[in-house]
């Protein structure tokens, strides 16, 4: 998603601004973008209008703050001098340990660690 679906969203937010609705798409299109605080902040911005939020807004919540600290994490490696890619194999057997348990999907963990591999 690029900067024209951002303008969009920016667009539909001053044309409703109480809509929660446009808040909680804009929160997902911007944390698709990469502009994961603003996502986030759009986000509650949509939970904080709506009085019964559906379950995709903390979906989608719990996602851009999954990719925000992923993100950080391998900030702190590329300080440390260590490449994500070293990591890369305890994630998926993070992911396969957290599926063989039942507790998780695994899944989502594997695409947001491959994603943010550079």
């Amino acid at each position: 998603m690029g900067e024209g679906n951002c303008r969009w969203g920016e667009r539909s937010i001053e044309l409703e601004p109480n809509g929660a609705l446009y808040h909680g798409f804009f929160g997902v299109t911007l944390c698709t973008a990469g502009k994961i605080d603003e996502g986030i902040a759009q986000l509650n911005q949509g939970i904080r209008l709506n009085p019964f939020p559906a379950w995709w807004y903390f979906l989608n919540l719990g996602g851009c703050y999954v990719q925000k600290g992923l993100g950080a994490y391998y900030r702190f490696l590329a300080a440390r001098g260590k490449s994500p890619r070293e990591n890369l194999k305890k994630a998926v057997e993070l992911a396969q340990k957290a599926l063989s348990l039942g507790r998780i999907d695994g899944r989502p963990l594997l695409k947001t660690s491959i994603r943010f591999l550079p």
